[in-house]
């Protein structure tokens, strides 16, 4: 775990408001389901899906490229470059070549692979069904939040965050 992403800190501010553990954690859940978070696999999973030829057109539109960093890690996610490296031997020679073109293609507009394309990757290798990458993104948070969410309780502080509304008149 590093730093609180959303969903640790929702875990966090259900258990100071008094949630118990398994609520807090359902709420850690729910805050992972959206596209910034866990649910980010599954545009990186689309993404995987497209030829290169495609890739290159989102770039030329100045669109998202779903599971490739786009600036928490100036050189590059190393979660998404170490399950690449540990799954690139499992791909067909076809799926290695399509991989390697489209790293260069990213790489060529500064982007590196984040830990969701690495993820989509391992599922598609392992020939898991779609959609499971964001579960195993899940999976591997679940000690963290846990490990929160007792460390919240067991602090008895609030969380009460400031906002300052900004006038849109």
């Amino acid at each position: 775990d590093h730093e609180l992403n959303a969903a640790t800190f929702a875990a966090r501010v259900a258990t100071s408001a008094g949630a118990r553990g398994p609520e807090a954690f359902v709420a850690a859940i729910a805050t992972a389901t959206g596209v910034r978070h866990a649910a980010a696999c599954d545009g990186a999973e689309r993404v995987w899906k497209l030829a290169v030829s495609r890739v290159k057109e989102r770039f030329e539109q100045g669109l998202a490229l779903e599971g490739f960093e786009a600036g928490a890690y100036p050189d590059g996610d190393p979660r998404g470059d170490r399950l690449i490296s540990l799954v690139r031997p499992r791909l067909t020679a076809r799926d290695g070549a399509r991989l390697t073109e489209l790293l260069a293609a990213a790489r060529d507009e500064g982007l590196f692979p984040s830990v969701d394309l690495g993820l989509v990757l391992i599922c598609h290798a392992l020939r898991f069904p779609p959609r499971s990458a964001s579960l195993l993104f899940v999976i591997g948070r679940t000690a963290g939040w846990l490990a929160h969410i007792e460390e919240q309780a067991a602090s008895g502080d609030p969380i009460r965050p400031r906002a300052r509304s900004i006038s849109h008149g």
